[in-house]
């Protein structure tokens, strides 16, 4: 993904954040989380998952951007001691 994309996809849920804590303060154009979602056409789940991600991190923008999904180890690799034998 490209840097512009990355700023893209920041500002939209910047965007998002900033209606969801208008609503919360009682002075946005929502009435309810769920008029905020449907308008945004996003599910109340991954609006949430956002804003916890955000104040997590102590508000950084670069929070807000896609997690990789790839496996952190792999089940199909062999053990240490096989590899090596393998190599050498």
């Amino acid at each position: 993904m490209n840097k512009y994309s990355e700023e893209q996809i920041v500002k939209a849920r910047q965007k998002y954040l900033k209606e969801y804590y208008k609503l919360k303060d009682g002075n946005g154009k929502f009435d309810t989380v769920k008029e905020l979602c449907e308008f945004f056409d996003i599910s109340k789940k991954t609006l949430y998952k956002w804003r916890n991600r955000y104040e997590e991190s102590g508000k950084d923008p670069q929070s807000l951007l896609n997690r990789s999904t790839a496996p952190k180890t792999s089940p199909r690799k062999p053990p240490k001691w096989l590899e090596r034998t393998v190599v050498s």
